[in-house]
């Protein structure tokens, strides 16, 4: 839910325009108005362009705390960590009614006592403006 509502409210997100001033963490300009985290390297805690991406939650590795638990055993905590992935698809491509539309699916993969499971939420957004 939290990387939906990133998606829902990140800005500026206008894919018909190119950002004039240079990027603070890669200094590159000329890009596509699209939040992407260009700072974390290889772990970004968000990426709005259009593919499937890996997401992290601390910008440090791809563990994702889906769930926490204590052992009845000796009492220590235990946590399940998943994968969280996004797909953006732009719309525009498919329905030129659609301009400027794109869509996000977020899903996370996770096995807990030796089952795997797997949770997909869906958003869409267009241009801020």
């Amino acid at each position: 839910m939290n990387q939906v509502d990133l998606f829902q409210s990140m800005s500026p997100f206008n894919p018909q325009k190119t950002n004039q001033n240079p990027d603070p963490c890669s200094g590159a300009t000329g890009t596509a108005q699209i939040p992407m985290d260009a700072c974390h390297g290889s772990f970004p805690q968000y990426d709005m362009t259009v593919g499937t991406h890996n997401l992290s939650v601390n910008g440090t590795d791809w563990n994702v705390p889906v769930y926490e638990y204590r052992d009845q055993n000796n009492n220590v905590v235990l946590v399940v960590n998943g994968t969280l992935s996004e797909t953006v698809t732009s719309l525009s491509a498919s329905t030129p009614a659609l301009s400027n539309t794109y869509q996000a699916v977020f899903t996370i993969t996770y096995t807990f006592r030796n089952r795997s499971y797997t949770y997909s939420l869906t958003s869409i957004r267009t241009s801020d403006i």
